[in-house]
């Protein structure tokens, strides 16, 4: 019983490892994109949305606890983002990870 316990813990810390690290790739990338909308060639979203995302990304990290919150970026890139966005899509994948907390 304390060895499947320990196991779950373990799985538990390299999930939020990984999540962390999907963090600050994603920042980078929305920071990226927002100095692109800043120079009129960005592709993504608006800088109001990318800018909410980043505060709810940091959120994300701080509680990282979907229980406690739940980010809304995912619903705003499935329905106004371009299907094949790689930034969207790493969005995406980022608050899949954070669900499975």
């Amino acid at each position: 019983m304390v060895h499947k316990r320990s196991e779950r813990s373990l799985r538990a810390i390299k999930l939020k490892e990984k999540i962390f690290k999907l963090i600050d790739e994603v920042t980078l990338d929305i920071n990226s994109e927002i100095k692109s909308h800043e120079d009129g060639i960005g592709t993504e979203g608006t800088i109001s949305q990318l800018k909410t995302m980043l505060s709810e990304i940091e959120k994300m990290k701080l509680f990282m606890n979907p229980k406690e919150f739940t980010p809304y970026y995912p619903i705003a890139i499935v329905d106004s983002w371009n299907y094949n966005s790689k930034l969207g899509l790493k969005l995406l994948d980022l608050a899949e990870k954070y669900k499975k907390l």
